[in-house]
């Protein structure tokens, strides 16, 4: 058995919140899809979950419980693991293909096995969530939440406190790592992180996000960590754009 002891390890609910990066990133996008999807509920019908979706939050939620059991490789954390799995996969709202969920097991073992041989992080919560907060006026809701995979501190920045986020990709890493270096998501969770009052007032600023790259593959799949610094200019800017944004949606 191999451990890694990192204390207590905070674990929250898994899914998506109800004022997520999504919805903000499809407000920015285009704001008629905005109230096509999120106001009047008009969307594509489905009678199973995508293959790439399916595969992505089961992978997730599987990881957000490695890192709650602090990395431990035993067979009853590794059972504690498919019980994440199965749970995942009844609270998505349409079925999912048993193929994929074999396959995001199959996907987690081999990310287990890639990491129990390298540094590993020092986990403080997986499934974080982040709420609604006001602004200093208080005379305005900035109604955005998140939820942030992991909050660790990460050997790649140095052992400093940053925001984890798990992304499976079928593409290149580089191409991944390029998208999400100033995705609204990950400006988002970091404007979040510093209002949220059990975030950065509870366990201090954070140096930047680590984004924890899966590259799916049926054979050879790839792991990468990078670390992403995010100035606090950044997300003062991010901050003014989203409060028009948040104008605006109402």
């Amino acid at each position: 058995m191999t451990t890694f002891d990192t204390g207590k390890v905070l674990l929250g609910e898994g899914g998506p919140t109800s004022q997520g990066s999504h919805n903000t990133g499809l407000l920015m996008r285009c704001p008629k899809l905005y109230q096509f999807w999120t106001i009047r509920k008009i969307r594509t019908p489905g009678v199973q979950t995508p293959s790439h979706f399916a595969r992505g939050i089961l992978f997730t939620a599987m990881r957000a419980r490695w890192f709650a059991c602090k990395f431990d490789s035993s067979e009853k954390t590794w059972r504690r693991i498919k019980k994440a799995c199965q749970a995942e996969t009844q609270r998505l709202n349409l079925p999912v293909d048993p193929r994929d969920e074999q396959y995001a097991l199959w996907l987690m073992a081999q990310y287990m096995d890639f990491w129990l041989k390298r540094p590993r992080p020092t986990p403080i919560a997986a499934e974080y969530p982040l709420a609604a907060v006001l602004t200093e006026k208080k005379s305005l809701l900035l109604d955005r939440t998140g939820k942030l995979d992991d909050l660790s501190r990460y050997p790649e920045a140095g052992g400093a406190l940053c925001i984890g986020e798990a992304k499976t990709t079928s593409g290149d890493i580089g191409t991944c790592v390029r998208e999400y270096e100033f995705h609204v998501q990950t400006l988002q969770y970091q404007l979040l992180y510093k209002l949220d009052p059990t975030g950065e007032k509870r366990y201090g600023p954070v140096a930047g996000t680590v984004l924890d790259v899966v590259k799916k593959d049926d054979k050879r799949p790839q792991f990468q960590r990078v670390f992403i610094e995010i100035r606090p200019e950044q997300v003062a800017q991010f901050r003014g754009d989203l409060l028009e944004y948040v104008k605006l949606a109402r």
